[in-house]
This record gives C-alpha cells, sequence and structure tokens, in this order.
C-alpha cells in the first residue's frame, strides 16, 4: 500500500513578547499507510524560540480541492522562501563512508 501525504506537519510557536503573534514553522509532513498515521520530521524548532512542543497538521493545497486567492494558510517558514529545501534524497556525492 502506498503512503498518502496528509498534509503540512508545522509546530504551533507562541509568541514571546506581548504584542508578537503566534506562528507556525513547516517541520515535516504527516502521511497515512493504511490504518497508521505517521509525521516525517525535517527539523525541530528550539525551545527557547517559544516552542512548547505542539506540532499542527495543515491539509497542502492540492488536497484542499478548490481555493480562492484570498485563503491563505497560516504557515510560516523561518528559513529563506526562495531557498530549496534540502533533503537528504538530494545529497549527491562522492564521500566514500
Amino acid at each position: 500500500m502506498s503512503k498518502e501525504i496528509l498534509g503540512d506537519a508545522c509546530a504551533y510557536i507562541a509568541p514571546l513578547r506581548r504584542n508578537d503573534k503566534a506562528r507556525y514553522l513547516k517541520i515535516g509532513l504527516a502521511l497515512r499507510d493504511g490504518d497508521r498515521i505517521s509525521l516525517k520530521i525535517d527539523t525541530l524548532p528550539l525551545p527557547e524560540s517559544g516552542w512548547e512542543g505542539w506540532i499542527n497538521v495543515f491539509p497542502r493545497r492540492e488536497n484542499l480541492g478548490q481555493t480562492h486567492a484570498s485563503e491563505s494558510r497560516p504557515i510560516i517558514n523561518s528559513s529563506n522562501d526562495s531557498a530549496k529545501a534540502s533533503t537528504f534524497d538530494d545529497l549527491d556525492d562522492d564521500i566514500p563512508f
């Protein structure tokens, strides 16, 4: 049975200061394999960032069906959005170990 992507796994980061807003950081994917649900974690935020251990799953845009231009996802990626996310599958080098 193939794995189905349920959505993006996002860490809820509470505001650190009074006037700050809460934010979400994409940290991985939620997958379904039969009757099991798994999280593929790519990164974890530091506790000093305001993260209290909560992970939320938001459906991906292609899973939402029709979307409107006014709809936006509450996901904020702290890294440079123009930079390509790196995964182990991207590593194409000749290191012998």
